[in-house]
């Protein structure tokens, strides 16, 4: 999915990104395009980890407003870790998970949907 942002990019990124050539798009790109939770599942321990450590550190520590929906996250964070710690690949671990994401993705929408009816 393509989709315009606009973000600022402080200057300590961009100089970064200037003394090593690199294009700060490109960099971003290479970032979003890492996070992953059903390959971070998978394997924790993989060289492209980083992504996904921020992202969940952003979801633990460093989010702005708390997330919604608490006990549908509860379900199905827990349902994540059983399946995942349940599989016996990693082929596998990637792609129950996965299942899981898809799940909850449905049920987070769903709740949303709900959430917003009650307001009419």
């Amino acid at each position: 999915m393509k989709k315009n942002i606009y973000i600022d990019l402080p200057k300590d990124f961009c100089q970064a990104c200037d003394i090593f050539g690199f294009l700060p798009e490109e960099v971003i790109q290479e970032f979003v395009r890492r996070v992953s939770l059903p390959r971070y599942f998978r394997n924790p321990r993989d060289r492209h980890r980083w992504a996904n450590l921020f992202f969940l550190d952003y979801l633990d520590n460093l989010r702005p407003t708390p997330v919604l929906q608490s006990d549908v996250h509860e379900k199905y964070s827990d349902m994540l870790t059983e399946k995942a710690a349940g599989a016996a690949s990693n082929h596998t671990r990637e792609q129950v998970t996965r299942e899981v994401m898809h799940k909850w993705q449905r049920a987070i929408r769903r709740a949303r949907n709900q959430q917003c009816r009650g307001h009419w």
